[in-house]
């Protein structure tokens, strides 16, 4: 079993608004994603009512207020997308930060036995390697 002060844990207790956050976005921004296509057929249904001559040509008022309302779901989810990944991207940042400055600490605060065997450069290229893998991987 986990131990309660895991690093996962610890990460997500850090950051768990965030989490939530980003999924209530990240919801937001596929219910102006899926709503875009029915203001699309609104729009071809009325101009095509109005070429057909069931519709006078006073609609085009409509096919307005429906551009309108495109543009407003197109913006609306723009900003909840690009403010997800902003408040991912932080996070990310965050955990990489906070993980880089453990393993230095660790290197730190070696004691004397352990000196025997690894002098501190070795065990500063050691967590090196370490740090470059994880920006590889972030």
């Amino acid at each position: 079993p986990a131990s309660p002060h895991s690093l996962l844990r610890t990460i997500f207790r850090l950051h768990r608004r965030v989490a939530l956050t980003s999924i209530i976005f990240e919801v937001l921004s596929i219910a102006f994603l899926v709503s875009i296509p029915f203001v699309l057929q609104q729009i071809t249904g009325t101009f095509e009512d109005i070429q057909d001559g069931v519709l006078g040509p006073e609609r085009y008022r409509d096919v307005y207020w429906w551009s309108a309302g495109l543009l407003v779901l197109e913006v609306g989810r723009l900003v909840f997308a690009n403010n997800n990944l902003w408040r991912i991207v932080r996070a990310g940042l965050g955990v990489r930060t906070g993980l880089m400055g453990a393993m230095y600490d660790r290197a730190l605060l070696l004691s004397g036995t352990a000196r025997q065997h690894f002098s501190l450069g070795r065990a500063v290229n050691i967590m090196t390697s370490d740090i470059l893998d994880l920006k590889k991987a972030t």
